[in-house]
């Protein structure tokens, strides 16, 4: 659909699939992408996800604003 809208792919640095994945070290901008298919799983992820941004000092951001910040024109 995005492509259709003349976006383009991105494919997430750290891919986190199921409720039960480890969620190991992060860094600055990477993009991480989450695939889920139940609302629990979710909610698990995204919490364990938050602590461990905390734990490394970073904060999540919209892959735009991503983009914006590291100064693509695309």
């Amino acid at each position: 659909m995005a492509h259709g809208a003349g976006g383009r792919l991105v494919a997430g640095a750290v891919r986190l699939q199921h409720g039960n994945d480890k969620v190991g070290n992060l860094h600055a901008g990477e993009v991480i992408e989450l695939r889920l298919t139940s609302t629990q799983q979710v909610s698990e992820l995204i919490n364990r996800l938050d602590r461990r941004l905390v734990t490394e000092h970073l904060r999540a951001v919209p892959v735009g604003q991503l983009m914006r910040d590291a100064g693509s024109t695309v």
